[in-house]
């Protein structure tokens, strides 16, 4: 696999569009067909100089087709690497606004020796398109030589299992022509791509495969499929073999002698179009069970006649419905609300003290349309003892709370004045897994829950395997919990080897986030185990104070019974030391040669030298750090020497944030210890442990 640019590069002049073209893929391109996305890629972006003088830049252009302002963000994809991180600009645009970004790479980003892809992710659809080319010092625009690409949607990429073919790869035959072809991964995962180069009746010319890290771009030649190439009549079918990442695919084909260029775009799968895998195209229309046929010419679209009412109690054309006592029939849109108007002419008059059955699949259904309140409740009831509202159901919700109202309407509310019974109660005594209260909310809180005392605003319990409170968000926190005087979120384990609190996230956000303005984002404490426990990787981006350290490993002597425990080297300043050992040269002397990057880091220097065998005593550092170096001389030739030199940490973050040696205590936590029990206060809470208040039905 190639990926050195030079070889894009051909050493004839006039080859400025050959860099452009094959470094780039080629040159003026039919345009892809245009689609406007949240996400598109533009499969060669750059600014970098060429040969003979030539300059290379790309212009890019964004426009929102939509009603509503859209932010964007366009990110540079350097090639032959990972990009987790890309460099960046955001903007955004109004509605049916252009925008031109002349030299983007270099205007916006800074770059001026560089060429990849580019990825354009946006709150709205944008379409977006590019041109790179070559414009020699001294011309104007209409002097360039360039190449077109337009957004190609991320959707539109292959995935594990799919191929995407191009065609036109014409090299090393008569027609003087050679061929580039370019990948980009489009989904931030890792892919193997086996790319296969074919002739003209289908058969194997040679094939490689392309290893494509997260946001990669790779730009081969067609020589690294099959060597000495002569053909103008084969095909290029990429696969992805393995791995989770997205890949597109690009070609150009490049006359040798004028430089004229064509682009190829790949083929797209038949089901982004609406096609039934044959055919290609839209050749179907989707609809659901009221209609019949497909819009095709042998089967008309119509109406499912299985799937409309064709007569009422045999009334047939138009049948009115009359309201009778007691009853009004309200119309709004396509919906007739039958209901109740008043209480004394029939149906069910409350209160009521009997049984009402409903038989079969009947709905029974009460409505309060009192317009005097907006907040009435359809269903009102009040207990002195048990349950106000008691409901069973074999299947379905025991008791379904529906609204239409918006602010803080609530589809089901519980409330209760004493202490010893729960406002709302859910238990599910059978053994298929259902829940005990299930809530969904589409923008709202699928179950909230708001304690005025000492109890819960949400208590959950569970005897068996499940979860006391189980809570899942498509989009939105799972639990979010908030306290103006205790714990936002409280977890307890009573079971060893289970967590209080315990969140995953498969995706890439966060499993449990903690957040406080003032108090603590994430506390934990044990009385015997760990406060805190990770498996992987712990960044912190703030200062890590503690009141000891070491580290543990597995006993290299003994691992399976045995630890063993080394200190942290402590120091009241932010030092950072470095050592190693060097041989002495002919004249009993040596220059350590340090990192580019150790004077931009370190000062105040200390130095230490140890000889190896034979005693030095004239031994010294002959000149101190500079350029990132220093010398030592006073020794025997062909001496090694153990060296150590230690510096005082001075970037910028640690001169903004120097670590006090001492300080006084805040007035809230003076005469109390971080470790209490050491000072004869073992019954004291540690500084920073909170008090602790009583859970409702758990204390």
């Amino acid at each position: 696999m190639n990926r050195d640019r030079g070889k894009w590069t051909k050493s004839i002049h006039r080859v400025f569009v050959c860099l452009l073209a094959a470094a780039v893929l080629g040159g003026t391109v039919p345009a892809f067909a245009g689609f406007a996305s949240t996400e598109s890629f533009l499969p060669a972006v750059g600014r970098l100089p060429g040969k003979f003088g030539a300059q290379f830049y790309t212009t890019v252009w964004a426009t929102n087709l939509t009603g509503a302002t859209v932010s964007f963000t366009f990110d540079f994809l350097k090639q032959g690497q990972a990009n987790p991180a890309p460099a960046s600009f955001s903007d955004t645009l109004s509605p049916g606004e252009t925008k031109v970004y002349e030299n983007v790479v270099e205007s916006k980003l800074g770059l001026t020796d560089a060429l990849g892809a580019a990825r354009v992710t946006s709150s709205g659809e944008v379409l977006v398109a590019e041109r790179i080319y070559n414009q020699e010092p001294g011309d104007d625009l209409g002097k360039t030589e360039g190449l077109f690409f337009a957004g190609v949607p991320r959707g539109f990429s292959i995935s594990l299992g799919q191929s995407a073919t191009i065609q036109g790869i014409d090299q090393g035959g008569a027609e003087n022509f050679r061929y580039n072809f370019a990948l980009v991964e489009t989904s931030g995962g890792s892919a193997t791509v086996h790319v296969a180069l074919y002739d003209g009746s289908g058969a194997p010319l040679g094939s490689n495969d392309y290893v494509l890290q997260p946001y990669e771009q790779l730009q081969p030649n067609v020589d690294d499929l099959a060597s000495n190439l002569a053909t103008t009549t084969a095909r290029i079918t990429a696969t992805v073999t393995a791995g989770t990442g997205s890949v597109l695919l690009a070609g150009a084909q490049l006359a040798n002698e004028s430089q004229d260029s064509s682009g190829f775009e790949m083929s797209f799968r038949d089901d982004l179009l609406g096609g039934g895998g044959g055919g290609g195209g839209l050749s179907a229309v989707a609809h659901d069970g009221t209609l019949v046929g497909n819009g095709t010419s042998g089967t008309p679209l119509g109406v499912n006649p299985a799937a409309v009412v064709t007569s009422l109690n045999n009334l047939h054309g138009a049948v009115t419905l009359s309201a009778g006592s007691n009853v009004t029939i309200t119309p709004s849109g396509q919906t007739l609300t039958i209901a109740a108007s008043g209480g004394g002419g029939g149906g069910l008059t409350l209160p009521f003290t009997g049984q009402a059955t409903v038989a079969g699949n009947s709905v029974f259904t009460i409505v309060n349309e009192d317009s005097s309140s907006s907040s009435s409740e359809g269903i009102y009831a009040a207990s002195k003892g048990g349950p106000g509202l008691a409901a069973n159901t074999g299947a379905g919700p025991a008791i379904l709370g529906t609204t239409s109202g918006g602010g803080g309407t609530i589809g089901v509310e519980g409330l209760v004045g004493g202490n010893a019974t729960a406002a709302v109660y859910g238990q599910n005594n059978g053994g298929g897994g259902g829940d005990g209260v299930y809530g969904i909310a589409n923008t709202g809180s699928g179950v909230k829950g708001h304690g005025n005392g000492h109890g819960a605003g949400v208590y959950g319990e569970n005897s068996g395997d499940g979860s006391g409170v189980y809570a899942y968000a498509s989009n939105g926190p799972g639990v979010v919990g908030q306290s103006a005087m205790n714990y936002g979120v409280e977890g307890d384990a009573g079971q060893a080897n289970k967590a209080g609190v315990y969140g995953t996230n498969s995706s890439t956000g966060t499993g449990v986030t903690g957040y406080s303005h003032n108090g603590y984002g994430v506390y934990g404490f044990s009385d015997t185990s760990y406060a805190g426990y990770f498996g992987g990787d712990v960044h912190i981006a703030g200062t890590l104070s503690k009141g000891g350290g070491s580290f543990q490993i597995d006993h290299p002597l003994d691992p399976a019974n045995k630890y063993l425990y080394h200190s942290f080297v402590e120091s009241p300043d932010m030092k950072n030391i470095y050592d190693g050992v060097v041989t002495l040269d002919e004249s009993g002397s040596a220059v350590i040669s340090l990192p580019d990057w150790f004077e931009a880091l370190n000062r105040d220097f200390r130095y230490q030298l140890t000889s190896i065998g034979t005693p030095q005593p004239d031994l010294y550092v002959a000149r101190e750090v500079e350029n990132n170096g220093f010398a030592i001389s006073g020794g025997a030739p062909g001496a090694r020497v153990s060296w150590q030199v230690t510096g005082i940490r001075h970037d910028a973050y640690a001169d903004a944030h120097r670590i006090p040696i001492e300080e006084d205590k805040k007035p809230g936590d003076r005469g109390r210890y971080l470790h209490p029990e050491l000072f004869g206060h073992a019954g004291d809470p540690p500084i920073g442990m909170p008090t602790r208040l009583p859970v409702a039905g758990k204390e």
